[in-house]
């Protein structure tokens, strides 16, 4: 019988397109809910707070604002890491991502930061802002393709550090805004053949 396979990777395929797997991905609630916030070891900016901010350029939303920085200068990166624990299913390909911002509201020049994504506490891509001047905003947004092993619970999101001390009086803001973890309809249906197949062998 196939129509009940053709039905099942139809129905997986369309959950694919459509399912971000982040809770409050763009703090759509006004908080935090959902997320996870901390310190890095040496590092300050945990708890943040959730403000309307343009992060994209294409007009202000709410976004989780933070004041990160080294609290103990080290010369390493430090800050804050924000995640969740997403279920993933193991040969799965998902594209993780957010948008970001720095702000410098009238500083000297400075390192703006340096945004990751992180899973299980390994960072996957990253993008830095070395300089910015005073009155400016640098926006961007970072990426990457993670396929977990296993299937199972992982921990998922950003970290965003800086090598320097929190910027006195708040001077330079980081922003996060839109996270995304979606799985890739390709590999779902690779996934969904494969169990079909298997599923035959056993027959």
């Amino acid at each position: 019988m196939r129509t009940p396979f053709i039905l099942c990777t139809m129905a997986l395929l369309a959950s694919a397109r459509a399912q971000n797997l982040f809770v409050n991905p763009g703090f759509e609630t006004g908080n935090f809910n959902g997320w996870t916030q901390r310190n890095t070891p040496s590092g300050g900016g945990a708890p943040g707070q959730v403000t309307s901010f343009d992060v994209t350029g294409g007009g202000a939303s709410l976004a989780a604002r933070y004041i990160v920085g080294n609290t103990q200068f080290t010369g390493t990166e430090a800050g804050i890491e924000l995640v969740q624990n997403l279920n993933l299913t193991g040969g799965v390909q998902y594209s993780l991502g957010f948008d970001f911002a720095v702000e410098n509201t009238g500083g000297p020049n400075a390192q703006g930061g340096r945004f990751s994504i992180i899973v299980n506490g390994t960072e996957l891509s990253a993008i830095a802002v070395e300089q910015i001047g005073g009155n400016q905003i640098v926006r961007n947004s970072v990426a990457a393709i993670f396929t977990p092993g296993t299937t199972g619970v992982y921990e998922v999101g950003a970290r965003i550090t800086r090598r320097f001390e929190p910027s006195i009086g708040g001077l330079l803001r980081q922003y996060a805004d839109n996270f995304q973890a979606v799985p890739e309809p390709t590999t779902v249906l690779a996934l969904a053949a494969g169990l079909a197949l298997l599923k035959r062998r056993r027959r």
